[in-house]
């Protein structure tokens, strides 16, 4: 209770960069949501994905400082006792819930891709929204990557990750 002005804050700035800031440049909010479960999947070191928080930190419709609020308590009982207590940690098999539906997701689909990825020559990213794959996961694969988006959504994206200075000269 003692932390939960600072989540009120971190929400409320993050839910104005997502709705009003994403509505203003023509981008899709889910996309910002998505990237935000990763940021925090790396920051609770469950999916390692530091690109994630590279371009989050560069896009004008994000906050990690928010996201970083909004976590703090479950950050800081983390980092005190080691294990993630409510959110976000990855459940069981059958015991998923809403959620756990981006930890759940990524989780399904990065198995699928490692699983597939030494049979294919392109991968193709329709819809890629924010998603990093392309800049980390499959960094080292020797597939040709295509990223699929709104105009607007890609083209934010690319500004974002120049100006990160993410590599993605692969």
């Amino acid at each position: 209770a003692m932390f939960a002005p600072f989540a009120i804050i971190g929400l409320v700035i993050l839910c104005y960069y997502q709705l009003f800031i994403s509505k203003k440049l023509g981008v899709s909010m889910t996309g910002v949501e998505v990237l935000n479960g990763r940021c925090i999947m790396d920051l609770f070191d469950i999916r390692k994905d530091p690109a994630s928080l590279k371009l989050a930190s560069c896009l004008p419709n994000d906050s990690i400082i928010a996201l970083k609020l909004i976590f703090f308590p479950l950050y800081l009982s983390y980092k005190l006792t080691g294990k993630n207590s409510l959110y976000p940690f990855p459940p069981k098999p059958g015991n998923e819930g809403l959620k756990d539906i981006i930890t759940v997701r990524t989780h399904f689909i990065d198995q699928l891709i490692q699983k597939h990825i030494k049979q294919v020559e392109q991968f193709v990213f329709l819809g890629a929204g924010y998603d990093t794959r392309s800049l980390e996961m499959l960094r080292n694969e020797n597939v040709a990557i295509f990223e699929l988006d709104q105009i607007n959504t890609q083209s934010l994206k690319q500004g974002a990750i120049r100006k990160a200075n993410i590599d993605c000269g692969h």
